[in-house]
């Protein structure tokens, strides 16, 4: 897993950093629709909302959601938050993108009607919506179902029999599936093949002898690119990878003078297209090649 360090700008901070990862979840058709954050300590041990962790990964996600640059963090797509009781009931959910927040609610959480009540008001204020973590039979958070969008099944552990059976169960609810930690493209497709909409890990960055799947040299520099945009980038570094490569560095130059920004003048170098569109203009274009 990739972690990127955060240090906290404010000295009153409860935390001294913080580690987080953004992993993608992609359709079957490898589209990108949503990243999921994951956190972790400053000595870069994972953090979930469970018993022991669960203070720290609210003073974790607080320290984050409060300064985050939600829109370059997640370009078009959604954020999957896994949560528990402590952080929905907390400030944190506030400072969160309105519309674009999935909860991964854990099925150790006890629905009552107070928290019930809590996500009926987060979705009517911020359009908050679910998904139900680990999904089982006879699931108690079904009483949320018209807030959920998806659920996760254990696509490697379960026997197929049992996860077919979740498969059809989730489908007849008319609610997307997740698979997390799709490590290999035999898996993804495999996985995606039995009924899965939804696939989270790294499967993308394995090498592939499959032709559906196998990035040729150019999908690989965007790839890395869109690792290098996350935020922020040296702008010698990317104009470099970018005029590495004819057709990228070309379709670079007619997006930024297609733009009304660039009437005054046209943009003839890597470097002044870059500088233009920043970061966040990098990503977006990033995603719509990708995607």
């Amino acid at each position: 897993m990739n972690w990127a360090y955060a240090r906290a700008e404010n000295s009153t901070s409860e935390t001294d950093g913080f580690y987080l990862s953004r992993q993608p979840i992609v359709t079957g058709e490898r589209r990108l629709i949503a990243w999921e954050l994951l956190f972790g300590t400053s000595a870069g041990q994972p953090l979930k909302p469970i018993e022991g962790q669960s203070e720290a990964y609210l003073a974790n996600v607080l320290e984050f959601a409060s300064s985050a640059n939600w829109d370059s963090l997640l370009g078009d797509g959604r954020a999957l938050l896994q949560v528990d009781r402590r952080l929905i009931f907390s400030e944190a959910i506030e400072h969160m993108p309105r519309n674009r927040m999935l909860l991964g609610l854990p099925k150790a959480e006890t629905v009552d009607a107070s928290l019930s009540n809590r996500f009926y008001d987060l979705h009517s204020r911020r359009g908050s919506r679910l998904l139900f973590v680990d999904y089982c039979r006879r699931d108690p958070r079904e009483q949320l179902l018209e807030l959920a969008d998806a659920v996760q099944i254990d696509a490697f552990n379960l026997d197929e029999e049992a996860r077919g059976l979740l498969i059809r169960r989730a489908q007849r609810r008319k609610l997307q599936i997740l698979a997390n930690s799709v490590q290999r493209d035999s898996d993804f497709i495999r996985i995606r093949d039995s009924g899965f909409d939804l696939l989270q890990g790294d499967s993308y960055s394995e090498a592939s002898d499959n032709k559906e799947t196998q990035a040729n040299p150019e999908g690989k520099l965007l790839l890395q690119l869109m690792v290098d945009a996350r935020g922020g980038f040296e702008i010698d570094q990317v104009t470099q990878q970018v005029e590495a490569n004819p057709t990228s560095a070309d379709g670079l130059l007619k997006l930024v003078n297609s733009l009304e920004l660039a009437r005054a003048q046209k943009i003839e170098s890597v470097g002044q297209a870059l500088i233009l569109i920043g970061a966040k203009g990098l990503s977006r274009w990033l995603n719509l090649l990708l995607f």
